[in-house]
């Protein structure tokens, strides 16, 4: 598979550098699944779409290997990591323990404003839920999450927070695990804005914490189901 120019691929305008340019915009396709897992990156290709040399394209994608985001094989290229369900769960810990320890901390310095913009956002949620807009959720949920741990005051946790968090983005390609996930997520959202919004830091930490772990045992569940799936179509393809 070759890569598709998207309609709202980023300028050189957009960024100081070309090398900024290539590192943000191969890491944003990459963890909004725009670029799927498996496929096959192109500096060629990706230079041309860009507008820029192969250079920087080169130079992020070495950067993105570090990150564990792409392979790199000899003879065969580059390629999107695959998304399996170790390293879901993986990080599925990470972030609770994270986060967790995040909302505590901003459940303590929360302003009024921060509290506000969450109830929108839990709004958002509710009603892209009830209109099936998976899409939409995803990005309401997104925010909900940054407003919950903003005020903090530990702006190391957040920069790792935030890259953990979009490491989580690529399974959205799941879409039906996450269209169930935005389902029965919603009271798990609603008992994090509530302690938070009742100042009980304690309860807090353990609401996060609570609502990543029923996240992991819903989409682990979920892949384990499709590779059982993949496996009995296998099975009958060779019967």
């Amino acid at each position: 598979m070759t890569n598709t120019v998207t309609a709202d691929w980023p300028t050189l305008r957009t960024y100081k550098t070309k090398q900024e340019l290539a590192y943000k915009a191969l890491r944003d396709a990459i963890v909004t699944c725009r670029f799927p897992p498996g496929q096959r990156l192109l500096e060629n290709e990706l230079a041309q779409q860009l507008g820029i040399s192969r250079s920087p394209i080169r130079e992020a994608l070495k950067r993105l290997a570090h990150e564990g985001l792409v392979n790199e094989a000899p003879h065969a290229g580059v390629t999107v990591a695959e998304v399996g369900l170790e390293s879901l769960h993986e990080l599925y810990l990470i972030v609770a323990a994270l986060e967790g320890l995040a909302c505590r901390e901003a459940c303590r310095r929360l302003s009024p404003a921060t509290l506000q913009a969450m109830a929108g956002a839990l709004s958002a949620m509710e009603l892209a839920r009830s209109q099936q807009d998976v899409d939409e959720w995803a990005r309401a949920n997104v925010a909900f999450h940054r407003l919950a741990r903003q005020d903090c005051g530990l702006p190391q946790l957040l920069r790792m927070l935030d890259e953990t968090w979009s490491r989580m983005q690529r399974y959205q390609v799941y879409r039906a695990a996450a269209a169930e996930r935005a389902v029965q997520s919603q009271p798990e959202h609603q008992a994090i804005f509530e302690a938070m919004q009742n100042g009980d830091a304690e309860k807090t930490e353990a609401s996060v914490k609570a609502h990543y772990m029923h996240g992991d045992r819903q989409f682990s569940a979920y892949l384990h189901a499709l590779a059982q799936a993949a496996e009995k179509s296998d099975g009958a393809d060779q019967a």
